[in-house]
């Protein structure tokens, strides 16, 4: 576990420097390109850990065991994560309208894509649906989940990486969101044993958000 912290915290650095380095370069430290490279610096740290993890010599037997590989019954877990987003979230959020709207919620999401247009839209969203759902997948339910799991057991690591999951995110609001799709992740993994059923629930949950904020 420690070495799990260790190395999601120098994916936190990774994203640090990669992002500095291209809003000096640029002058812009809260552009676009910057917020890009900040992304694949995370990215980068993520992956790197996980290979990491996995190809070191007396790497515990729970790294890597979750497989990885997709079956044609993952477009299912398209629908789960448009439905996780449309129907899920909303749900979870409504006894608190009172509080803040709707608006409130995508402000963050907003604000991010604010500058982003032309081929810099189109990267981030590859970026959004496609790359971040296996990069996070990857470590968020197959390192992290995976070494939790081993630890204090199935229950305690699905929730246990969700809040995780839902915290990395440093958006307070969006927090509780967050960990209840992590919780829909981690139990496709569960479910299924294999990781192919969440990246295919998460892509779909990203680009429900990425196509609404870019429609809307």
């Amino acid at each position: 576990m420690p070495e799990v912290l260790l190395g999601y915290l120098l994916a936190l650095v990774a994203a640090g420097i990669a992002s500095g380095v291209v809003g000096l370069v640029t002058l812009d430290a809260d552009g676009p390109l910057t917020i890009l490279a900040g992304q694949v610096g995370l990215w980068a740290g993520f992956v790197g850990v996980v290979v990491y993890a996995r190809s070191r010599p007396g790497a515990p037997r729970y790294v890597g065991a979750v497989r990885t590989e997709l079956h044609a019954s993952d477009v299912l877990g398209l629908v789960v994560g448009v439905a996780t987003q449309l129907v899920l979230l909303p749900l979870l959020y409504l006894p608190f309208r009172s509080w803040f709207d709707e608006d409130d919620l995508s402000a963050p999401a907003e604000d991010l894509l604010a500058d982003f247009n032309g081929i810099l839209l189109v990267l981030m969203g590859v970026g959004v649906v496609l790359v971040a759902p296996v990069v996070e997948e990857l470590f968020f339910r197959g390192l992290l989940l995976g070494t939790l799991r081993e630890r204090w057991g199935t229950l305690a690591a699905v929730i246990g990486s969700s809040l995780f999951f839902g915290a990395t995110h440093f958006q307070p609001l969006q927090f509780a969101g967050l960990t209840a799709a992590g919780l829909v992740f981690a139990a496709a993994v569960v479910k299924t044993g294999r990781l192919g059923t969440a990246i295919a629930v998460h892509v779909g949950f990203n680009a429900t958000t990425f196509t609404a904020l870019v429609l809307l």
